[in-house]
């Protein structure tokens, strides 16, 4: 009883030190495409992460990118809407196993945002939500702010 008992926790140790480990063999960056697509494919705006990109996942998955820039609305006066100079992201590991995507902590650092209204009154802040989807698709994915 006593070996397996050994065993067990030091599966479990050794699970945990992959996890703590695997994030820093993995570049970041290898990931810049996937997350800049999908962001455009998800809101319709561009997405330029100009910096390096790290992953952590411990003690919960969190994303770090530096230089930053999102694309304003067409029309708008600024050419870009938000640029950063760094932003942190925080997510509750359970609900990434479902899809969903919940925020603990959202750092934005030495950045501009500009916030205008074009022609229309479309604030530029305001088309960040799930595209439309045909009738009977869901939405892929919803968000969650925590406070």
């Amino acid at each position: 009883m006593k070996k397996k008992f050994l065993i067990f926790i030091g599966v479990i140790l050794v699970i945990f030190g992959l996890l703590l480990v695997a994030p820093g063999l993995v570049d970041g960056n290898k990931f810049k495409p996937l997350i800049e697509d999908g962001f455009e494919a998800a809101t319709g705006r561009q997405i330029i992460i100009g910096g390096d990109l790290s992953l952590k996942l411990i003690p919960s998955p969190a994303l770090s990118v530096k230089d930053v820039s999102l694309a304003n609305i067409p029309g708008g006066a600024a050419e870009n809407f938000l640029e950063l100079d760094r932003l942190d992201l925080r997510l509750e590991f359970l609900p990434l196993l479902s899809g969903d995507y919940k925020i603990t902590s959202l750092v934005l650092e030495g950045g501009t945002i500009n916030l205008e209204r074009d022609a229309a009154g479309n604030a530029t802040g305001s088309s960040f939500s799930p595209r439309k989807m045909p009738p009977g698709k869901p939405a892929r994915w919803r968000w969650t702010v925590l406070s």
